[in-house]
């Protein structure tokens, strides 16, 4: 598998093409997916510039060279925006996924996902491949988002105050399971509510970002901008819950 990242100069992209292809591994199964930075057809671009054909050429011609077939793939064509405001506003189709002859072979059945893009200029990929699932007994963690709560000087004074004559190791095993109890209890009732929230903000910029793609106005941009901001600062939240998680099972489960 390969993951690219383009050049935004089109000088730079033909050296990228020239590499692409030599890494081809011929009659071995390839997938390469990423942001090519360049478009493959003149439909593949929404601007008040015109496509040229110097801008498919380079992409088109490495295309056709390595006999690659486009993944099929779900969600909205263009996958690119610079979120600019009125006539400026640019969309494009930079995001793809490519198979050669043995990966349609072995996995065709796949398709790729375009999810929504939200906060960035990008619509993330998703390809689904079914794998065994593992049940996993997942362990208390601390989530540093905890530590910004006001309470949470308060909490962690009146669970380590609590006197438990069984000895000091055991005492301090005690402090601490009643600690995590009462985390879990600060957690349940400020923070249950996040991934609802950011939800809803994410739905609420699907809305406006679908009534942009059929006709844009400022009054849209403005919102959009709005709503972006908001979802922003829920994201930071849970991006401090989901942080621990992800080191978590990477050091269980491995790359």
């Amino acid at each position: 598998m390969a993951v690219v990242y383009g050049y935004s100069a089109m000088e730079q992209r033909k050296d990228m093409w020239k590499k692409l292809q030599s890494l081809a591994p011929g009659k071995q199964p390839w997938l390469i997916s990423g942001d090519f930075n360049a478009i493959l057809t003149p439909q593949d671009r929404i601007s008040k510039v015109p496509v040229t054909l110097a801008n498919i050429h380079d992409f088109a011609e490495w295309y056709h060279n390595l006999y690659l077939t486009e993944i099929p793939c779900r969600g909205e064509y263009c996958t690119w925006t610079k979120k600019q405001q009125g006539d400026d506003r640019v969309r494009s189709r930079l995001d793809r996924t490519f198979g050669n002859n043995c990966w349609m072979m072995q996995h065709g059945h796949l398709t790729v996902n375009f999810k929504d893009p939200f906060i960035s200029d990008h619509t993330p990929m998703l390809i689904p491949i079914t794998q065994p699932t593992t049940n996993i007994k997942v362990p208390f963690r601390f989530f540093n988002v905890w530590a910004d709560h006001s309470e949470f000087p308060h909490i962690v004074a009146v669970g380590w105050n609590q006197n438990h004559v069984r000895g000091r190791m055991k005492s301090i095993w005690y402090k601490l399971k009643e600690l995590k109890l009462r985390f879990k209890q600060l957690n349940k009732e400020e923070y249950k509510g996040v991934t609802e929230r950011i939800d809803q903000a994410r739905n609420k910029l699907k809305s406006i970002q679908v009534q942009m793609h059929n006709q844009y106005t400022d009054s849209l941009g403005d919102q959009e901008r709005d709503c972006l901001q908001q979802l922003e600062s829920w994201s930071l939240i849970e991006e401090s819950i989901l942080q621990p998680k992800a080191r978590a099972n990477w050091i269980q489960l491995g790359d």
